[in-house]
C-alpha cells in the first residue's frame, strides 16, 4: 500500500470528524485531570460510558457528586458490597463506585 504524502500539513478544517469513542476518552482524560489523576485508579471507556473506580473508594462519593452522578445503585450481594453512582455528562453515562452507602432507615 502506498502512502500518499502532502507537501503540506493537513489545515484543522480537514480532519476528520471525531467519534464517539475518540470523544469519550477526550471526556475522560478531562474528568480525570479536573479530579485529580492520583484518586483514580481504573477507568473503562466505551463509547457512550465512562466508568471510574477512585483509588480510595471512601472518596468515591464525593467524586461521584462532582461529575454530578447522582443517582445510586447499590450492590449488596457483591462481597465487598458498593454502591455504583451515576449520572450523564457531556452526554455520555458516568459510573463511579464507592463504599456501600448507608441508607437511613424510615
Amino acid at each position: 500500500m502506498d502512502l500518499v504524502k502532502h507537501d503540506r500539513p493537513t489545515p484543522v478544517a480537514e480532519r476528520p470528524p471525531v467519534d464517539d469513542l475518540t470523544r469519550a476518552l477526550g471526556d475522560a482524560l478531562m474528568a480525570i485531570r479536573a479530579l485529580g489523576p492520583n484518586r483514580i485508579e481504573l477507568v473503562t471507556v466505551t463509547k457512550d460510558r465512562i466508568s471510574l473506580q477512585p483509588t480510595d473508594l471512601e472518596d468515591g462519593q464525593q467524586i461521584a457528586h462532582a461529575l454530578g452522578c447522582d443517582l445510586p445503585l447499590d450492590h449488596r450481594m457483591f462481597v465487598p458490597g458498593h454502591t455504583l453512582w451515576t449520572g450523564t455528562r457531556y452526554g455520555l453515562e458516568i459510573q463511579v463506585r464507592s463504599v456501600l452507602r448507608q441508607v437511613v432507615a424510615r
